[in-house]
């Protein structure tokens, strides 16, 4: 699942994607994949194979609202991701405050979310998931995470024109320089990840005393250090930091086999 994601945020960010009318039909061919029938596969390409074959493992012993809210919030991911191809292809760059919710919007958090509950074989219930202090931190690990990947791939967002970087929100905005723009983000780097470590050291005692999670309080508290762990180390991944010989994916043929005209007519319901 975790390479699929990777796959999927590519295919949207690429940014040999120039034309919005392929942004759309590559958002419609997701969701088309996503809601396909695992034993009659839509497309015969590589990613909708996959899908089709993870996908009946993902769901095996999760309620059917854990299911419905998993596709669910792909599909709005999509959608999102959609909006952000728009947003480098018109040349749109947000402004500090709409910053994280666009960032969290195309992050695809609550798919990576499931997949550790998956993974740990617990589904975080929803009174914990809707707590203030539980919903600050799952924004912090994301506002930490999302900034240090900035940074370490400034120059390559530069070059790919891509939107949602701080620091290029930032000089935006401000008008200041690079080097200006890129410590105002380090700093406030520093500080949000100094809350994290404020906010995880409260967690067991809130984990305790929240009623409901019939004594698997640990459970529920190794996911959010997982997830933490996950996303203060992502910026050290090859992903962002790639060295010079290694291949370049062709996500043009990967999309061609995913995309999804308007005028094409609509893929059989399961």
């Amino acid at each position: 699942m975790a390479v699929l994601v990777l796959v999927w945020d590519d295919l949207f960010e690429d940014p040999q994607l120039t034309d919005p009318e392929a942004v759309t039909a590559l958002r419609r061919g997701m969701v088309a994949m996503l809601r396909q029938d695992p034993e009659r596969p839509w497309r015969s390409g590589a990613i909708p194979t996959a899908w089709a074959s993870l996908w009946p493992r993902l769901r095996e012993g999760r309620s059917t609202r854990w299911q419905e809210r998993f596709l669910d919030n792909i599909e709005e991911w999509f959608k999102a991701c959609e909006r952000e191809a728009h947003h480098r292809i018109n040349g749109y760059i947000p402004s500090t405050a709409d910053y994280l919710p666009l960032r969290m919007s195309t992050s695809g958090i609550e798919t990576i979310i499931a997949s550790v509950e998956v993974y740990r074989d617990r589904e975080l219930p929803a009174k914990l998931r809707d707590h203030p202090v539980v919903r600050r931190l799952e924004e912090l690990i994301c506002w930490v995470g999302f900034v240090e990947n900035d940074l370490v791939g400034l120059d390559r967002d530069e070059a790919d024109q891509v939107p949602y970087n701080l620091v290029r929100a930032v000089r935006h905005e401000t008008g200041c320089t690079r080097s200006a723009a890129i410590e105002q983000v380090r700093r406030q780097g520093a500080e949000q990840r100094a809350q994290i470590g404020e906010v995880i050291r409260y967690l067991p005692a809130l984990f305790r005393v929240l009623p409901g999670l019939s004594g698997k309080w640990k459970q529920d508290m190794s996911i959010y250090e997982m997830m933490t762990s996950m996303a203060l180390g992502l910026h050290q991944a090859e992903r962002y930091t790639p060295p010079s010989h290694s291949a370049v994916p062709d996500l043009e043929r990967l999309r061609n086999e995913i995309y999804y005209p308007a005028d094409e007519p609509a893929p059989t319901a399961p």
